[in-house]
């Protein structure tokens, strides 16, 4: 047998005593108010079923309210009525009487379940839980067709209707998106619980099931189906309902306690429900009131007198002021986690571009690789080509990394993602990735629109988990950085994601590190690359940036100069022999411009300045806020070049020195390959006086072509038709000024053996070749009278034999000038040979023969007669060139 039927023997026909106590709220005048009464029945009541209790089942509406701004929902307990229960013994409901006068805003509406416990024909086989889901649903129905699901709630709870409406709450919490997501809308909307004699825990000397117990059993013909389910599943219900203090947090508490115990049969009476098991400590956003009441009376009020129910509409007043806002964020937040769950955002690939640099306001022209680069990639995107990189290579300083960010203001629209990686170095491109995937994260932050962000979702999504911090910064932990790489390009990759442009700039270089590594393996987006090395076209698709036309140049230098600069003005011509210096190369004339600008120098004065000080003139840039190429400058961006190649083959970073003494265009491999052939006599005054001997001895056994695909590599040389090589002018005075004097002296000497070398080996001659040898000549010549301190370090006398080939160039092509002072210079020298050489008559004889072919006879005869006389002294009368004077 149950302990409550061992308790409660024998059950009253007749109705417990109950009633109303009085408006002092003194136990006496509760006991003298009281009277007999079923629990929450009233009067008159028989123990059938009537039609009009069958239908007093659901949700009815006690007050609609004029402009309901909130609902208040009440819920009886065990063996109660949606009316009756809140009904005082004068015939007051006050929710429907006493309420709307204070509370005009708010639609009142009461619950009835079928908790009927007096009539044996009819006890009610529902569970409270069973009641809880039934409640949800009827009132979710009603706020469904009332159009009002958002509107605030605030439950009114008597008795175990609390416990109903607790696990109404938690069914309404276990709703979701895709599981009646209309049930959901109930916890959502609920802002305030007021409980009035709920059990909610056991005490210190009673069990929860055992206070259950008692409660119910105050009611004859209690519902045998509801007591063994509070005997039996006590501890179920006690794990279920510990499930809502997950979730009590989100409402706003009151717990209403009764003070007086409820009378019992045979004159007896019991504190049902005490303070200890009515009120939950330590509950967030909790309150607990005291009703000087007993159990069946608390939710019972005469009228508006009753301290009591000021109490109780005083609380509700203040829930009712409150509710909604917080109803509105729960709202918010809701519709926050729909659009997270749905994830739809994170299938959106469009990440807006954010570029980190100004447009270039000086920038010009370059339509024909504007379009090229427009054209191309947007075939890529239309499939009407493969989907390969396109390279855009040529030397430092060219334009290239602003071509492209010309190219990205004009067409950004074209790209859902644009991804700038700085290809400097592996450090640089790691760091590039990292940024990228932070910019990532925040804009799928920015399109959840949820609060709080939900990094944990996307860095999961993103597969970075565990690399995301609180405040959703990237981890920049080097440990963490090939799985960052792997993240970008695998989102890359993701299906659908087409539109992207992944950006390689400055892949210089190509020994360290593999750039292709680090390219998505399903290339279904665009990639493009900018290098100085020709060899990134095996990469995909290449294009070469030239140097811009003279126009364009001159354009671009009247802005960076910051004047107009026309073609009928005096300063056409010298912006014309500017640009024409400095070889139309695009940041060389910018620095050039802007220098001049910032010197408010003429243009006139620019070439001299130049001149006097090539480093000074190309190291100047404009203040950080103006200038658009970060720390590159001219002469920067081939420095790094220079020590890449000097580490990487010596001697073709020796060899573009030594080129950078010789005329800069159309460098005969041929020619270069002769000079480079060292007699041993030469090898051995050529390595005492070099810079570095072991380059020296290298020499001897170059291979020309290697060293020079060094230098096309970098850019610094540029193969041109046939079997020659051209160095960008600017480039070319770069690497001579780069040098100390003393280096500059010495690579002065050894350029000049080289040509000399290259000259005397040449085995047939024609007009081209004579006219490129001179170029080299004229050239080396002038800068060895610049650089070497004849005298000093370097004896004029000792290149007697090169003057003499200089000279005999010269007169071949006409330039008797310079071919008459090459001979005088020869000549000069002889005298360090002994006086029986026969070199001196030969000399004096060419001298002869060039003043001959420019019509200076006397001075031609005389010449020819003093070599005569030379040629008698050392040689035979019938030598070749004795007799090669008396012809003459």
């Amino acid at each position: 047998m149950p302990p409550w039927k061992v308790k409660f023997p024998y059950w009253r026909k007749d109705r417990h005593p109950t009633g109303e106590p009085g408006t002092t709220g003194s136990r006496e005048a509760h006991q003298a108010q009281s009277t007999p009464n079923t629990a929450d029945h009233v009067a008159g009541e028989t123990p059938g079923s009537t039609p009009s209790e069958e239908s007093a089942f659901g949700i009815k509406v006690l007050v609609p309210g004029g402009t309901p701004l909130i609902d208040i929902v009440a819920v009886h307990g065990l063996d109660g009525h949606r009316e009756k229960s809140w009904t005082a013994d004068n015939g007051v409901l006050w929710l429907q009487v006493l309420l709307p006068e204070h509370i005009p805003d708010a639609r009142v509406l009461t619950y009835g379940y079928d908790a009927r416990t007096r009539s044996s024909e009819h006890l009610t086989h529902q569970t409270l839980y069973g009641h809880s889901e039934s409640l949800i649903s009827a009132l979710s129905l009603h706020r469904r067709k009332t159009k009002t699901e958002r509107r605030p709630i605030i439950f009114l709870a008597h008795s175990l209707g609390g416990i109903v409406v607790k696990s109404a709450l938690i069914h309404s919490n276990m709703a979701g998106i895709s599981h009646n997501e209309h049930l959901k809308a109930i916890k959502l909307s609920t802002y305030g619980i007021m409980f009035f004699g709920t059990p909610h825990q056991g005490t210190d000397s009673a069990s929860w099931g055992k206070v259950l117990a008692n409660v119910a059993s105050i009611f004859r013909h209690t519902s045998t189906a509801i007591l063994e389910h509070l005997e039996r599943d006590s501890e179920w219900l006690e794990t279920q309902l510990g499930q809502y203090n997950s979730i009590s947090s989100e409402f706003r508490t009151i717990f209403c306690f009764e003070s007086y115990p409820t009378p019992l049969p045979a004159g007896n009476s019991m504190m049902m429900v005490s303070r200890a098991s009515a009120v939950v400590p330590g509950m967030r956003d909790a309150e607990s009131v005291e009703i000087r009441k007993d159990h069946i009376n608390l939710v019972k009020f005469r009228s508006s007198s009753d301290n009591d129910f000021q109490t109780v509409v005083d609380h509700l007043s203040l829930l009712c002021e409150s509710a909604k806002d917080k109803v509105a964020q729960n709202w918010q937040h809701w519709e926050e986690i729909k659009a997270l769950t749905a994830e739809t955002w994170l299938n959106d690939f469009e990440i807006p571009a954010v570029v980190s640099y100004d447009r270039n306001p000086n920038f010009i022209g370059r339509t024909k690789d504007l379009d090229y680069i427009h054209d191309f990639l947007d075939d890529v995107q239309q499939e009407k080509r493969r989907s390969v990189p396109l390279v855009l290579y040529g030397t430092g300083g060219i334009g290239k990394t602003q071509l492209v960010r010309e190219f990205l203001f004009a067409h950004t629209a074209m790209f859902s993602s644009i991804v700038w990686i700085d290809a400097r170095n592996q450090q640089n491109i790691h760091t590039s990735f990292v940024r990228f995937l932070q910019k990532l994260l925040d804009s799928y932050v920015s399109k959840s629109g949820v609060t709080p962000p939900p990094y944990l979702r996307i860095a999961q999504h993103l597969r970075i988990s565990g690399l995301v911090g609180e405040g959703g910064q990237i981890t920049t932990d080097s440990n963490a950085l090939d799985r960052i790489v792997s993240a970008c390009l695998q989102w890359l990759e993701r299906k659908g994601n087409t539109r992207w442009l992944l950006i390689f700039d400055n892949v210089d270089d190509l020994e360290t590190f593999d750039v292709s590594d680090f390219f998505p393996g399903r290339k279904q987006g665009c990639i493009l690359v900018t290098s100085r090395r020709p060899e990134c076209r095996s990469l995909g698709e290449g294009w070469k940036v030239e140097i811009m036309e003279m126009q364009e140049s001159i354009e671009l230098l009247s802005k960076s100069y910051c004047r107009t600069i026309e073609e009928s003005d005096n300063d056409y011509e010298e912006a014309k022999h500017i640009v024409e210096n400095l070889g139309y190369l695009p940041l060389a004339i910018h620095q050039a411009g802007s220098y001049m600008f910032m010197l408010q120098k003429p243009l006139r004065a620019f070439v001299p300045l130049f001149e006097e000080n090539f480093n000074r003139t190309l190291s100047k840039k404009l203040p950080p806020a103006l200038w658009q190429y970060g720390q590159d400058t001219v002469v920067t961006t081939w420095e790094i070049s220079f020590e890449a190649i000097r580490k990487r083959d010596p001697v073709a970073a020796f060899l573009l020195l030594l080129c950078s003494f010789l005329s800069n265009n159309e460098i005969s491999v041929d020619f270069l390959r002769r000079g480079m052939v060292v007699p041993p006599l030469e090898f051995t005054y050529l390595a005492e006086r070099s810079t570095d001997s072991n380059i020296v001895n290298t020499l001897q056994a170059v291979d020309i072509d290697d060293r020079l695909s060094t230098l096309f590599s970098f850019s610094l040389a540029d193969r041109k038709r046939g079997d020659s090589f051209s160095i960008h002018p600017i480039v070319h005075w770069w690497a001579r000024e780069r040098l100390s004097a003393e280096e500059g002296e010495k690579l002065a000497a050894s350029a000049l053996l080289m040509i000399a070398r290259a000259t005397k080996s040449l085995q047939s001659r024609d007009l081209n070749t004579d006219r490129e040898v001179i170029q080299h000549i004229r050239v080396c010549d002038n800068l060895c009278k610049k650089k070497i301190a004849w005298g000093a370090h370097y004896n004029i006398e000792e290149f007697w034999e090169k003057w003499f080939i200089f000279g005999e160039m010269y007169g071949a092509q006409g330039h008797s000038a310079e071919g008459e002072d090459m001979l005088k210079r020869a000549l000069a020298g002889c005298k360090v040979l002994k006086p029986d050489h026969c070199i001196a008559p030969l000399v004096v004889s060419r001298l002869g023969l060039l003043y001959y072919q420019r019509g200076q006879l006397e001075e031609a005869e005389k010449m020819w007669n003093q070599a005569l006389a030379g040629y008698k002294k050392v040689l035979e009368p019938d030598h070749s060139y004795t007799l090669e004077v008396c012809r003459t």
